[in-house]
């Protein structure tokens, strides 16, 4: 006997997952036929709720009905491209997880879905783990097998490109791990990207090349941390940056929708012991306690919105370096040269050998001298190989920097304390003339710029503070390319303070590490390379006379010029090294 439902009549036996699912599947053709269907999300949503119900006959726990699951069913039906905002704790992965295998179940045999995340890690802790859970547990057989060595649950044979596949996007390998993914052309297609906000760009864009047959749609979730990264780039309000606020929850984007959930309207504060898994009132007042109302911390994993700018004091802010365009890429009048900032930070409070390598000459856009960084080269130390750390990364150091022809004579490196031991290691076994400075000592006589003639030591309590205004100056004048987001969200996160607005000083790196859990290396590295600039070559912020070359080392252009600098894919993918 046939199920009569919706106003439609449906085949003897068809049990309500399956019902609902071809409601969802066939939507636009029934909604025409029949006037009682419901709206095609919640169509959606009756399907989640029937193959995993809150509570299996056998005890398990499945899905728990909850609001923030609905608005994703809402926002899924209605957008093709979607980004979700939330803190930690509310659920988005598996939310998302649960619509991506309903959505797949809904036609198995004629559609594709790549599920992505930062490792394999990651991808099996969060996403794909949730994914293989649901379909291990509904009480029934579902279509699909999963392979546990190709990370996928396939209908067919393993060359099948009907299913849902696992990959981790980790950086500078995404042509790699996405591999002949992006060449798939089913009738539906899916790409999910989870922690986008530690994606590559490069990742997001695959989706492109997915973007065929009846149905082409991607989702991407994250905790939001900057406005420059993928997260944050393709989530962009219609309107501007200007036209949402933290209490704004839903808007249009440049390329598509999206939607936020805050940490401070959880389900688990309305109904803590029901909804135990999501973020709960302790949580939040412990991270206010600890991190404070107005810390990054709080805003991307409670509030689940970017951190306002002008919250925290800070000499760095997103604006500023997207209004100069310290994050493009640098075209030149003619040649130029290549230097390269070094922070050896596993003896200063950081946790990596970061160098920081640059280009500098004539920029062809403003007719002034520029730096254009190229992506951070992180200098690790074996314990096992019995050589001296400082030995090691002398070796290291030496072995990265001729590659692209950049002698000790182009290097400004942090020797604060101990720090100078590797120098000294370097010029004993290399050559002599690294530009060395001392972190830790007072301000020099350099006045700020060409309009401020200001000198450092009148408004600088520190040295260190003296470096970081010395880029920030850079970049005010237009004169700075290149910047990863990784070192971008190190310079606006490191605080300022001030005495009376005249003498300031930066965050010790230890105060900052305790703070934000990230030690600024990259951006100390960055910084110790425009050191070399100002002091041994006599850079002026706005100025149009500085030197563009190191009078001791022309000879090195063009063993410079050998090396394919720009060649490698990673250079100029936001998502930094």
């Amino acid at each position: 006997m046939s199920v009569r439902k919706y106003g439609l009549i449906f085949p003897d036996g068809i049990n309500v997952p399956s019902l609902e699912l071809k409601c969802y599947r066939e939507y636009e053709n029934l909604s025409k036929v029949s006037a009682l269907m419901l709206p095609k999300w919640q169509h959606l949503l009756n399907a989640i709720t029937a193959l995993w119900p809150e509570t299996f006959s056998n005890g398990k726990r499945g899905i728990v009905p909850n609001k923030w699951l609905t608005k994703c069913c809402q926002a899924w039906c209605a957008n093709n491209f979607l980004t979700v905002w939330g803190p930690t704790s509310s659920g988005k992965s598996k939310h998302l997880g649960a619509i991506i295998l309903a959505h797949w179940l809904s036609a198995p045999d004629k559609t594709t879905c790549i599920v992505c995340s930062t490792t394999v890690d990651m991808l099996e802790k969060r996403v794909f783990g949730y994914i293989i859970g649901l379909h291990s547990m509904y009480e029934g057989n579902l279509p699909g097998t999963y392979l546990k060595t190709k990370r996928s649950i396939v209908l067919g044979d393993e060359q099948s490109i009907n299913g849902i596949f696992g990959i981790a996007v980790q950086r500078g390998t995404v042509k790699e791990a996405l591999g002949n993914m992006v060449g798939i052309h089913n009738e539906y297609n899916v790409l999910f990207i989870d922690e986008m906000q530690a994606t590559r760009e490069a990742a997001v864009e695959a989706h492109v090349n997915l973007s065929t047959g009846r149905e082409a749609k991607f989702a991407g979730a994250g905790n939001p941390e900057s406005r420059l990264d993928p997260l944050g780039m393709y989530s962009e309000p219609t309107d501007g940056w200007n036209s949402i606020t933290p209490d704004s929850e839903e808007w249009k984007t440049r390329f598509g929708y999206c939607i936020r959930f805050d940490g401070t309207k959880s389900p688990g504060i309305d109904n803590p012991e029901r909804y135990f898994f999501f973020l709960q009132k302790k949580q939040i007042e412990r991270i206010v306690e600890t991190k404070g109302p107005d810390s990054p911390v709080y805003w991307s994993q409670i509030r689940g919105f970017i951190p306002p700018e002008g919250l925290e004091r800070t000499l760095f802010t997103e604006t500023l370096i997207t209004k100069f365009h310290a994050m493009e890429k640098a075209v030149w009048v003619d040649s130029f040269s290549v230097a390269a900032g070094i922070d050896p930070s596993y003896a200063a409070g950081g946790d990596r050998c970061v160098i920081k390598p640059f280009k500098y000459g004539i920029f062809s856009d403003n007719g002034l001298p520029g730096v254009e960084f190229l992506p951070s080269e992180e200098v690790h130390i074996q314990l096992s190989s019995g050589e001296p750390v400082v030995f090691q990364l002398a070796n290291d150091i030496q072995i990265r920097l001729q590659k692209y022809g950049i002698m000790p004579d182009s290097i400004g490196m942090d020797t604060t304390g101990v720090q100078g031991m590797l120098a000294d290691v370097i010029e004993k076994q290399w050559a002599n003339g690294i530009h060395r400075v001392n972190f830790g000592g007072k301000p020099t006589d350099l006045k700020f710029s060409v309009r401020d003639e200001r000198k450092a030591r009148e408004a600088c309590k520190n040295r260190v503070t003296e470096l970081w205004f010395n880029l920030a100056e850079l970049i005010a004048y237009d004169q700075v390319r290149g910047l990863d987001i990784i070192t971008v969200k190190e310079l606006c996160r490191r605080r300022l303070s001030s005495k009376d607005l005249k003498i300031n000083w930066i965050e010790s790196k230890v105060e900052m590490k305790a703070r934000t859990g990230e030690s600024p290396d990259n951006a100390d590295a960055a910084v110790t390379g425009i050191a070399f600039l100002r002091e041994r070559l006599g850079w002026i912020p706005g100025s149009v006379s500085s030197p563009t070359t190191n009078p001791n080392t022309k000879a090195q252009m063009d063993l410079a010029k050998a090396f394919d600098i720009d060649g490698r894919e990673e250079n100029y993918l936001s998502g930094g090294s």
